[in-house]
């Protein structure tokens, strides 16, 4: 019976990046990523590192505040004379 060898030296030898492992789709969760360890009989990272490569693959969009527009003006309307013509 073989016994299942580390992440660290799988990822190496494979040269398999988590942070690119995630980019790829390929494992989209944590228990994906357990499944095909498994299947390849690796231990897998911890939890903790997937979380950190996950936010450095997927980093969430930074909020943004809405600035509120600036007051308007009041808009003072120009009046035309008519022009009387001389006849």
């Amino acid at each position: 019976m073989s016994e299942k060898i580390e992440w660290a030296y799988f990822s190496k030898r494979r040269n398999i990046n988590l942070i690119e492992l995630i980019k790829s789709g390929k494992c989209q969760s944590y228990e994906d990523l357990c499944k095909t360890c498994d299947v390849y009989k690796v231990i897998p990272p911890t939890k903790s590192e997937w979380q950190v490569a996950e936010a450095q693959a997927l980093p969430k969009p930074a909020t943004v505040e809405k600035k509120k527009p600036a007051a308007k003006k009041p808009t003072t309307k120009k009046t035309t004379r008519s022009r009387k013509t001389k006849s």
